[in-house]
């Protein structure tokens, strides 16, 4: 049983490797996609929640309309536990 050139088994690793790459670049991004949105969400309500605690007026009513923003839009369970934590 002959094995082949070696060039042949560098492009067939190359090859699988291109399909795995392009099977999970796309799971990839949308992962890091929800990561940031997360990230963004927590900053946004400890900004506003401590704008809240200072007694801004504004900002209560602010984070209140963030807070059904971000919740009706909800893709992913973390982002609804920080908008459910958000509104205690």
């Amino acid at each position: 049983m002959e094995m082949g050139p070696i060039s042949e088994w560098v492009a067939g690793i190359s090859e699988f490797l291109a399909v795995c790459v392009a099977l999970f670049l796309p799971y990839y991004h949308k992962r890091k996609k929800e990561q940031r949105k997360v990230r963004n969400l927590k900053t946004a309500i400890k900004k506003l929640g401590a704008e809240v605690i200072a007694g801004d007026q504004d900002a209560i009513k602010a984070l209140n309309i963030y807070l059904i923003v971000s919740f009706l839009s909800d893709t992913n369970a973390d982002i609804e536990a920080l908008v459910t934590q958000g509104r205690e």
